[in-house]
């Protein structure tokens, strides 16, 4: 079964408005066999699982989705023996990190150094001002 880490991460930064990230899934999809009669048989075709997934609006920082996402995604990834995933986030600034969460403070110490590297604020040196969806 497609699995994804515990710990999948989404942070954003800039002005933080809330936002609907759309994730979309594809897996290739392998049916279980206890044997294999033809030779042929072992390649199975490829089979695809597509959905796209929206999270709640969330304020800047980094936070856990994996239960989230796999919430929903889990009757569609079903028949999966194993796969690859692919996430694609439809907003300006954000952005996704996949860790182990074995230590909470690892969580602590990412929003620690993204705040230091992209500032908010008044102060920030940023002259752009949109952000949200793709604006394009």
């Amino acid at each position: 079964m497609l699995s994804l880490s515990s710990s999948s991460l989404v942070s954003f930064g800039g002005i933080a408005k809330p936002f609907s990230a759309p994730i979309r899934l594809k897996c290739q999809y392998t049916p279980l066999r206890t044997t294999i009669n033809n030779p042929s048989d072992s390649m199975a075709s490829p089979k695809w699982a597509q959905k796209t997934v929206t999270l709640p609006p969330q304020r800047r920082g980094c936070h856990l989705v994996t239960s989230k996402i796999m919430k929903e995604i889990n009757q569609e990834i079903a028949g999966f023996k194993c796969g690859l995933a692919h996430l694609f986030l439809q907003h300006t600034s954000a952005s996704l990190t996949i860790n182990e969460n074995y230590d909470s403070d690892v969580r602590d110490d990412t929003e620690t150094f993204l705040s230091r590297v992209v500032p908010e604020g008044t102060s920030a040196p940023w002259k752009h001002t949109l952000e949200g969806k793709c604006v394009t």
